[in-house]
């Protein structure tokens, strides 16, 4: 299977190749001017080419002479497919790079026959190809940094501030009364009780006057 670029500005036309080449097992890629033709080869590079020669925007005759001074297309075989088929248009065609001149109208298996031959004949090697130009790739400006103020700012801002864990404090110790026995407490208010009272008893005693001598008072 080959892959095909037509260009042929009538639209039932142009159809009626893509169905026939494609029955064939062909890949077709299809145009509907010649500088259309040239920008697609540019980048499928097909295998064969088949221009019509009155179209618009570029005729076949300037579209092959494109081709064939474009190293990357340059080895691609060109062959014209028109009603114009006079002797002087053919030469035209052969003159600006074209392999065949294949004449409108023409029968679908015939079309296939003839694109065969040519290929065999005609049809680039591999090696004889140029790899179409990788596209560009799209360079991504990266983001501007942010102004160093911002960054202070950022780095001065405090963080949240931590929960202290605050220690229970201690329960205050209970202090131990001395339990004193009830025999105790009885016997020492026994005590002060007899203390308090001896006093009294002595004062008495002083208070009272020494009794008389058994003898007479004297006159």
């Amino acid at each position: 299977m080959a892959k095909i670029l037509i260009a042929e500005d009538e639209p039932d036309i142009r159809e009626l190749i893509v169905f026939t080449l494609q029955f064939g097992g062909h890949e077709v890629i299809a145009t509907s001017s010649g500088a259309e033709a040239v920008e697609r080869a540019t980048t499928e590079q097909p295998d064969l080419i088949l221009l019509d020669v009155r179209m618009p925007r570029m005729t076949g005759y300037e579209a092959c002479e494109a081709l064939k001074k474009d190293p990357r297309t340059e080895k691609i075989p060109v062959v014209f497919l028109s009603a114009k088929g006079q002797e002087k248009e053919v030469e035209n065609g052969l003159k600006v790079g074209a392999v065949a001149y294949i004449l409108k109208p023409f029968a679908p298996d015939q079309l296939i026959k003839q694109v065969k031959e040519l290929l065999d004949e005609h049809g680039a090697k591999p090696s004889e190809k140029v790899a179409p130009a990788a596209p560009l790739a799209k360079v991504e400006t990266p983001p501007s940094p942010a102004p160093a103020v911002e960054k202070a700012e950022a780095a001065s801002a405090p963080s949240a501030p931590e929960k202290k864990v605050e220690a229970a404090a201690p329960a205050p110790e209970k202090k131990a009364q001395a339990v004193v026995p009830a025999s105790t407490k009885k016997e020492e208010a026994v005590s002060l009780s007899s203390e308090d009272a001896t006093p009294k008893e002595e004062s008495r005693g002083e208070d009272k006057p020494s009794a008389p001598s058994g003898g007479k008072k004297e006159a």
